[in-house]
């Protein structure tokens, strides 16, 4: 009986409702809304897109930033690279840099160096000169004071030959003229002295000029080197 009943609700239903929707259709009347129908497809899903993502350094994923499937803003990080060999490099190059810096400071010490000789030489220069003004002035005063002993020893050889003189006096002056002319070549010789120790200063202030030059030269290069290197370390932060 109760199944019976059942049946009778589900048949009057369906008489209850068809004949409105029959009737709805009959005098062109319009059905909207949404209608949602719920389907079951098997098969595999692509992706309209395929980006093939490359990174320009190699090495070991260390961390992965990301998930299979997650949507990733612009400017993701999607992870992160462990990569020895790079890691060496940028020590290697920050190494050099440091190298370099310490190159620039020790070519700018030379440099100041190179200052200070160049001071050096230009005052051993005017010593020298003065000292060889010296010794041709003493050159010049024995050679007069030679003359004088000459002209003084023949007049006391004349005496001398003459009984106006004695023996002695005219020994003194004999003695006299054979230390003047020792001295006189000693002078002689202490003005070649000076002569070439100018020459050689003069020399010595050139080759500083040179070294200053170089080490002028020297600086630069060593600026330039950490120029380069430090954009070498900046390439391998990168």
């Amino acid at each position: 009986m109760y199944n019976y009943l059942k049946n009778c609700k589900i048949i009057i239903g369906v008489f209850i409702i068809w004949p409105f929707f029959s009737l709805a259709t009959s005098h062109g009347a319009e059905l909207s809304g949404s209608f949602k129908t719920p389907i079951s497809l098997t098969g595999i899903i692509e992706p309209a897109i395929i980006l093939k993502v490359q990174s320009s350094v190699g090495g070991r994923v260390e961390v992965l930033h990301v998930k299979e499937n997650q949507h990733v803003p612009k400017n993701q990080l999607l992870l992160t690279l462990n990569n020895d060999t790079q890691k060496r490099q940028l020590e290697l190059t920050l190494l050099q840099h440091k190298v370099n810096e310490n190159n620039v400071i020790d070519r700018k010490r030379q440099l100041k160096l190179a200052n200070v000789q160049i001071k050096v030489d230009e005052n051993n220069v005017k010593d020298r000169k003065n000292q060889l003004e010296v010794s041709r002035n003493n050159v010049k005063d024995l050679e007069a004071s030679l003359k004088d002993i000459i002209r003084r020893l023949k007049d006391e050889e004349t005496l001398f030959e003459q009984g106006s003189s004695t023996r002695s006096q005219l020994d003194v002056l004999q003695l006299q003229y054979l230390k003047g002319e020792i001295a006189l070549k000693n002078s002689i010789l202490g003005l070649e002295r000076a002569i070439l120790n100018v020459d050689n200063t003069i020399l010595s202030l050139e080759r500083s000029r040179e070294d200053i030059q170089g080490s002028e030269l020297s600086v630069e290069n060593a600026v330039i080197a950490v120029e380069r290197s430090r954009y070498d370390v900046e390439l391998s932060e990168d």
